[in-house]
């Protein structure tokens, strides 16, 4: 299957009328174990979920594997989570992605109110789906950079009982390079200023653009010359040269790999992960079928044209205009928003964290903080931070909560998310099964 029948599969473009706020929101279903708990029918995905389609699709077995609630970075794009559609499938579970205020088919908001928004465009969409999701196993919620900040939200705005009814009375959390207010962390990010940041929807297309033009010259030049190296260096090889050849470049990947590791192990005992650290990828496309390759790629939705294959993923959030909801996050992440700025989201960082641990909603709650040591989003003195924020909480009488970290050495920000291995144990501990 190429990129872009895979990425225009209709579970990943699904959008609902949230009732809590009347907006339209726009989510992916990932994981192939969706398409066997039966399809949504058409008033499902306008939003209204009926009683008959519910009771036609009971018996189907992919009901019944776990789900997993994937609160998204600043680049809020449920397209973001597709690429995790492959080791979902390897451990058996399903992931749902819901694009944030101004990315996808969800209704922009004013930025005073997008936290709130989002909690209810969440809540919503899980009540929809909750015909799916009948295994009677509690959602696993995972979060990846700003998406920590959502996961504060929807815990400290979120009735108990809907909290245990979702999560279960011992949820499990995996927050992924947390993001930390940058008047804590010290991040460079905060010398932005907001002019600069409202322009991003117009200007990053162009830049991109740009980058990719720049990409794909450059690969070109590097590909026709070293073609005509080896072409006058070496003339015709036959088939088994060629495979000698693959088999020794493999082999010598694999011992400077090795070496890259030990090095690191060496160096940094202490941690959980080292490198290298290959990249989760979406289906590789398949262009054994010339012309297919040669027909202008449209956006499913859109229908507006895709310009390059190797950007596939970026070019469909552009053709949502997905870049207005990236500002919006970027603006409160840097605590632009007037309502919510780095006091508030430090308050509704530690103040949830603490609600946690000493109120009486769960029985337990077990986290797990994942870093890259490398992450210069959330510097070394903003992990720190959030790392003495838990553990005062786990100290406090009577808490609830049960924290432990994970470090990948020489990893930056989003290695943590986007790394194979990496995710793999993280659904693991997410599913309790290490």
């Amino acid at each position: 299957m190429d990129q872009v029948t895979h990425l225009c599969r209709r579970r990943f473009h699904h959008v609902i009328k949230c009732p809590r706020t009347s907006d339209r929101v726009s989510f992916a279903l990932i994981g192939s174990a969706w398409d066997r708990s039966g399809s949504l029918s058409g008033r499902e995905v306008v939003g209204e979920s009926g009683e008959e389609g519910a009771q036609e699709e009971r018996e189907h077995d992919g009901d019944f594997t776990d789900v997993i609630l994937f609160l998204l970075p600043a680049g809020c794009s449920r397209y973001i989570g597709i690429p995790s559609e492959k080791v979902c499938d390897e451990e058996n579970v399903r992931l749902i992605a819901i694009d944030r205020p101004g990315c996808g088919a969800t209704t922009m908001c004013p930025l005073p109110e997008r936290l709130e928004r989002c909690t209810k465009h969440t809540l919503s969409i899980l009540d929809h789906l909750a015909p799916r999701l009948r295994s009677r196993r509690p959602l696993k919620l995972l979060s990846h950079s700003a998406g920590f900040l959502y996961a504060m939200h929807l815990f400290s705005h979120t009735p108990a009982d809907t909290l245990v009814r979702l999560f279960g009375e011992e949820p499990r959390y995996l927050a992924s390079s947390a993001f930390v207010p940058t008047h804590i962390s010290g991040s460079s990010m905060s010398y932005l200023p907001r002019s600069l940041v409202a322009i991003a929807p117009t200007a990053l297309p162009f830049m991109m653009d740009a980058f990719s033009a720049i990409s794909t010259g450059a690969s070109a030049l590097l590909t026709s010359s070293t073609l005509a190296a080896t072409t006058v260096a070496s003339g015709f090889r036959s088939k088994s040269t060629l495979e000698d050849e693959e088999s020794e470049a493999e082999l010598k990947a694999a011992r400077k790999a090795e070496r890259k590791t030990a090095k690191s192990m060496k160096k940094k005992p202490d941690a959980e992960f080292w490198p290298p650290y290959p990249p989760i990828s979406i289906v590789e496309p398949n262009l054994d079928d010339e012309e297919e390759a040669q027909n202008e790629c449209l956006h499913p939705a859109t229908g507006k044209p895709l310009t390059e294959k190797d950007t596939l993923m970026f070019d469909m959030m552009r053709a949502e205009n997905a870049f207005v909801g990236f500002t919006q996050d970027y603006l409160l992440c840097l605590g632009k928003e007037p309502t919510m700025d780095n006091v508030g989201l430090e308050k509704l960082s530690r103040e949830t964290i603490e609600g946690l641990a000493t109120n009486n909603v769960f029985q337990k709650l077990h986290a797990k903080v994942l870093w890259g040591d490398q992450d210069a989003i959330t510097p070394k003195k903003g992990r720190d931070w959030l790392d003495g924020v838990f553990d005062h909480a786990v100290a406090l009488p009577g808490s609830k909560l049960e924290v432990s970290a994970w470090i990948m050495a020489d990893a930056g920000h989003d290695q943590t998310i986007t790394t194979k291995a990496v995710m793999k144990r993280a659904i693991r501990w997410m599913l309790d099964r290490e």
